[in-house]
C-alpha cells in the first residue's frame, strides 16, 4: 500500500510540477534509486541485528527478509548521486520525491503499528499516559505513531512552504531527508535495539551522518538562487 500510494503521489507531483529531467534520465535515476534502496535497506537492517545475522548467515530466507527505511533512503541517495555523476546529470532530481516519500512512509508505518511488538518498530515500555500495548504485557512508546505524525506534518510544511523554498534555494528534498533522518536518530533511542558504538545503533549512525550532511548542504546553499546545481 505504501509503494502504491507513494508512487501515485509522485506521478501527481510530476504532472503538476513538471520534470527537469528527460524521460530517459528519469528512468535511469529512478532505477538507480530503486536498486540502491533495496540493497541499502537490507544491508543496514542486517547490520543492525548483527547477532541474528551471524546466527542465520547461511539461510537465504533470513537474508532476503528484513528492511529499514533509513538504509533504503541512504542507499537510494548514494546510488542516485553516483549515477548522476557518471551520466553528467546536474539537474535536481529529488524535489518530486519529498512529499510522496512522506506519504509512503506514513502509510507503511500504519502497518508497523498494526503488526505490534513483533515488527520490532515499537518502543520500550513507558509509564507515559499515551503508552499503548503492542501485543505483550507492557505499555510501550507507540513509535510508529510518532513517525506518522512527524512525516504528515513535514509533508504539510513542505507543501505550504513550497513557494518560499523555490525562491530561496529549491532544497525541498534536502529538508525532507535531513528532517526525517534527524527524527530517526532521536526516536530510535526509544527502541529496544542493541547498540554498536557510543550507545548508538548502526541505523542511528547512518541516520545521524545523513542528517548532518543534509544540514551542511542546506547551510551552504542558504540564500542561493536555484540553478542546475546537483542537489540530489
Amino acid at each position: 500500500a505504501a509503494y502504491v500510494v507513494g508512487f501515485a503521489a509522485y506521478r501527481r507531483q510530476r504532472r503538476g510540477r513538471g520534470d527537469a529531467l528527460g524521460a530517459l534520465e528519469r528512468l535511469q535515476t529512478g532505477a538507480a534509486a530503486i536498486c540502491g534502496a533495496a540493497l541499502g535497506s537490507k544491508v543496514l537492517h542486517h547490520l543492525n541485528d548483527w547477532e541474528g545475522l551471524m546466527a542465520h548467515l547461511g539461510e537465504p530466507a533470513y537474508l532476503a527478509g528484513g528492511r529499514t527505511i533509513v538504509g533504503g533512503l541512504a542507499g537510494g541517495l548514494l546510488a542516485v548521486e553516483t549515477t548522476k555523476r557518471v551520466l553528467g546529470i546536474r539537474s535536481r532530481t529529488g524535489e518530486l520525491y519529498a512529499i510522496p516519500l512522506c506519504i509512503g512512509i506514513a502509510v507503511g508505518r500504519v502497518g508497523c503499528f498494526l503488526t505490534g511488538v513483533e515488527d520490532e518498530t515499537w518502543g520500550v515500555p513507558t509509564d507515559l499516559p499515551w503508552g499503548l500495548r503492542a501485543g505483550d504485557e507492557w505499555a510501550r512508546h507507540p513509535t510508529p505513531l510518532y513517525e506518522i505524525a512527524f512525516v504528515v506534518l513535514l509533508a504539510v510544511g513542505l507543501r505550504a512552504g513550497r513557494g518560499a523554498l523555490r525562491r530561496v534555494s529549491g532544497r525541498e528534498f534536502q529538508i525532507f531527508l535531513g528532517a526525517y533522518m534527524g527524527l530517526r536518530f532521536a526516536v530510535d533511542f526509544l527502541k529496544p535495539t542493541a547498540t554498536l558504538i557510543a550507545g548508538l545503533t548502526p541505523i542511528q549512525i547512518v541516520a545521524g551522518l545523513v542528517a548532518l550532511h543534509q544540514l551542511f548542504l542546506l547551510a551552504r546553499g542558504a540564500g542561493s538562487v536555484p540553478s542546475s546545481e546537483n542537489v540530489a
